[in-house]
């Protein structure tokens, strides 16, 4: 009987553990801290404005970002193209020295404009 109170004791521990490291990661992590380091290295890596407008953590969907939007480099108040959702899925399996990434987008826009020497002008919808 002590040792089923044990177990309990600690099953229960993890679970109240686990709720609390989902919530800090949900409502303080990620869209707080994580989220400006996102924008920051993406706004590099592009050489374009970028703004997310929420990144949250889904236990079946992975990592979710919401309304995502990345400026032209001529005029950042026009949109190069628009994101409704962005979903990943990152493993690491280190035994195998591998790492799967599974990304998936809803509701993309590609927007491009003709530019005064008519070079080709890009629409596109998903």
């Amino acid at each position: 009987m002590k040792s089923f109170k044990k177990l309990l004791f600690i099953v229960l521990a993890l679970f109240m553990l686990g709720t609390i490291g989902y919530y800090y990661i949900n409502n303080i992590f990620l869209p707080v801290k994580f989220k400006h380091y996102v924008e920051v290295k993406s706004q590099e890596f592009l050489g374009r404005s970028v703004s997310i407008g929420a990144l949250e953590f889904e236990i079946l969907k992975g990592f979710v970002l919401s309304d995502v939007e990345i400026q032209r480099k001529d005029d950042g108040s026009k949109h190069f193209a628009r994101f409704k959702e962005i979903s990943f899925n990152v493993l690491f399996a280190p035994i195998f020295q591998l790492i799967i990434i599974r990304m998936r987008a809803e509701k993309l826009r590609l927007m491009s404009y003709v530019r005064r020497n008519c070079s080709t002008a890009l629409k596109y919808k998903i």
